[in-house]
């Protein structure tokens, strides 16, 4: 047996596994996940003369993966609008069921079928960053994108993955108080990410103390996170537990709150 045979067949061991799963959070049917990486893997012998040189086989074999996913891309009948998302989030009176998602993450096939709802280009970039643990500067490498294109689609994309799961949408009055609230919304991904200065993380904690909508919104964004990231890593390699627990803070003390909003009918 050739070298270049026993290094192939050392990728197909190491990677495929990883392969299928990114198929499958990409919106690949279990079968054809399968098909997918065997067609990653006929790609990849095509060009197994330069396996040597390939510094990062899986990042490799990942781009291979997402160029023929996109190549046989469906529209789901269901996807989301990024522009009537981002409308929802810039009304203060927007928020979620917040009882809905917490049960919604506990499946991890509710999820994967919410990330069906995403424009390709907005579901890639959270799929690489929250499930695959990519930096952002990484994605914007691996997509062939700006770092600013690559932040905005990342923060887009988590509202619609939210508003995906979400069955009700709520409308509540609305308390100002420091920052409003898209302003607050716009800053929940770096929030999450420790990307903000600690004046622009004191005027986010002072908006989610008072605000009765936003912390459903920003608590689901870290929950479905968690249950992405333990998907792929340990549990306690996922969101920074001091976040989790501030997160858990922010349901207790407005428990009542929510629990005594009128609930909105079901769409």
């Amino acid at each position: 047996m050739s070298g270049a045979t026993l290094k192939f067949e050392q990728l197909v061991e190491d990677h495929s596994a990883a392969l299928f799963r990114y198929a499958r959070w990409l919106g690949a049917s279990s079968s054809d996940a399968q098909d997918m990486v065997q067609e990653v893997y006929l790609r990849a012998w095509q060009k197994h003369d330069q396996l040597d040189g390939i510094v990062a086989p899986r990042a490799w074999l990942r781009q291979i993966l997402h160029n023929a996913f996109i190549d046989n891309v469906r529209v789901s009948r269901f996807e989301l609008d990024v522009q009537d998302v981002e409308s929802l989030w810039q009304d203060e009176g927007y928020t979620v069921d917040l009882e809905e998602i917490l049960s919604s993450k506990e499946s991890v096939e509710a999820i994967r079928a919410a990330l069906f709802d995403l424009p390709f280009a907005y579901r890639s970039v959270v799929i690489l960053h929250d499930l695959e643990d990519f930096t952002v500067a990484q994605v914007a490498a691996e997509l062939s994108i700006s770092l600013a294109a690559a932040k905005q689609r990342l923060r887009r994309g988590r509202m619609m993955l939210i508003t995906a799961l979400s069955r009700h949408r709520g409308v509540h009055e609305v308390e100002p108080g420091g920052i409003g609230c898209w302003a607050a919304r716009e800053m929940i991904s770096p929030f999450i990410d420790n990307e903000l200065s600690e004046a622009e993380k004191s005027q986010v904690q002072s908006h989610l103390d008072a605000c009765p909508t936003c912390p459903a919104l920003f608590a689901s964004i870290v929950k479905v996170n968690e249950v992405m990231s333990s998907n792929q890593r340990d549990p306690d390699e996922s969101v920074d537990p001091a976040l989790s627990q501030k997160v858990q803070s922010y349901l207790d003390e407005h428990k009542v709150r929510y629990s005594n909003s009128p609930r909105p009918p079901q769409s």
